[in-house]
């Protein structure tokens, strides 16, 4: 948000594994909550829906649907995303296990006579760290590390250009068939 004020992004999935052609299907709602005052115009709900599935022992690939929705704004500002993520488990070669991502996302409005259609792109690298066997941790978890730079062609009026870069530390905590995901992220824009 501007000033660097920053902002929550709780997340719900639900996850149906090897429900169809051996891939999970899952459905997901996020949000993006302003903690100052004065960004509420900037309130996003987002709604997925996507299929996981690992092929060989080294690749993941990932296809979905997400629908942007900003409750606050005109509906001119909701919009549509068919995406795909193909993950490299890890790279080959390297003394610490990496993984390495790509997304590509083609966005097209919710309400005709918006913005025009284009495309946004996320590449990056994660590795997990393990966790010491200490109380507050549980067995085997790991903490998760990534960097991704974030792109486009020049949809939702950016130059064409990589356009911000996240970095993030996340870890699972599993209590059954659910699990909790907490994570902190930190983005530099890098546009103006």
């Amino acid at each position: 948000y501007p000033d660097n004020d920053s902002s929550d992004h709780p997340s719900i999935d639900v996850t149906f594994p090897k429900l169809f052609m051996d891939a999970d299907l899952s459905f997901n709602a996020w949000g993006a909550l302003p903690l100052a005052g004065g960004h509420q115009q900037y309130v996003e709900v987002d709604y997925s829906v996507y299929l996981t599935r690992d092929i060989g022992e080294y690749w993941n690939v990932v296809a979905g649907y997400v629908y942007y929705d900003y409750p606050n704004a005109s509906r001119s500002t909701d919009t549509n995303d068919p995406w795909a993520t193909v993950t490299l488990k890890k790279i080959p070669c390297l003394p610490v296990d990496i993984s390495s991502f790509a997304t590509v996302y083609y966005e097209f409005p919710a309400v005709s006579g918006a913005e025009d259609p284009g495309i946004y792109y996320t590449w990056g690298f994660a590795t997990d760290v393990h966790l010491p066997d200490v109380k507050i941790f549980q067995k085997d978890q790991a903490l998760t590390l990534k960097v991704a730079n974030w792109g486009t062609d020049g949809v939702g009026g950016r130059k064409p250009s990589i356009y911000a870069t996240e970095f993030g530390i996340s870890t699972e905590y599993s209590f059954g068939k659910i699990t909790i995901s907490p994570s902190v992220h930190y983005v530099l824009n890098e546009e103006e």
